[in-house]
């Protein structure tokens, strides 16, 4: 047995799901569904609340729905210029025979910070290795 007939709307501003919605469940659901939060989504299955729509919330979301802010992407791509530059010069001296073990663990470490969004440490990996790269 399957729930052939549920109908799932999330949250949305699209003009098409906002008419769709105002001319199946009426104005009231069509102005609610584009106030809910990240989220919550509005269900409905003709078996189930005398088939009136009913709104249910998702557990939270483990990431930030939201822009990450121009000044950290600025500060991002500033150390991954950084990094891009400091593994061609890990590269040159590997290729010339140098022992580059401790340098290439450093520059993961620091890429992985980088990731996560943990400037500071990435920052204090990316001065080290400038430093031991001089």
């Amino acid at each position: 047995k399957g729930n052939v007939l549920t109908e799932i709307q999330m949250s949305t501003k699209g003009m098409e799901d906002l008419q769709r919605i105002k001319e199946k469940y009426g104005e009231e659901y069509a102005k609610r569904v584009t106030m809910e939060e990240v989220g919550v989504g509005m269900f409905q299955n003709p078996k189930y609340n005398k088939g009136k729509p009913y709104w249910i919330w998702f557990k939270p979301l483990r990431h930030d729905p939201h822009k990450i802010p121009e000044k950290e992407l600025e500060i991002y791509r500033t150390y991954a210029k950084k990094l891009d530059e400091i593994e061609r010069k890990i590269k040159e001296r590997k290729e010339k025979g140098e022992d580059t073990f401790d340098l290439e663990l450093e520059l993961k470490l620091a890429k992985d910070k980088l990731k996560t969004g943990r400037f500071r440490m990435a920052e204090i990996y990316i001065n080290s290795l400038e430093n031991k790269l001089k």
